[in-house]
């Protein structure tokens, strides 16, 4: 799917980030058209929460398995 439109404007990241940010207030939903394939629909999103950054948080006593992965392969 992609994201088409925002909120009745031409989708752009800024735009997203403006219409989530926006949205705190309840009565305010986040409108979105999407395309999937030929077809177009119009989703209404509940949400309110706003801007987030999720980031990852190291867990004490458990196995570094991040770290393992990211580790370069020896030959």
């Amino acid at each position: 799917m992609e994201i088409v439109a925002v909120n009745g404007q031409a989708a752009k990241p800024d735009r997203l980030a403006e219409a989530v940010t926006a949205a705190k207030d309840p009565a305010v939903p986040i409108t979105l058209i999407v395309k999937d394939g030929d077809q177009y629909r119009t989703v209404v999103l509940d949400y309110h929460d706003g801007l987030r950054y999720p980031r990852l948080e190291r867990i004490p006593g458990t196995p570094d398995r991040l770290g393992d992965i990211l580790t370069p392969r020896r030959r």
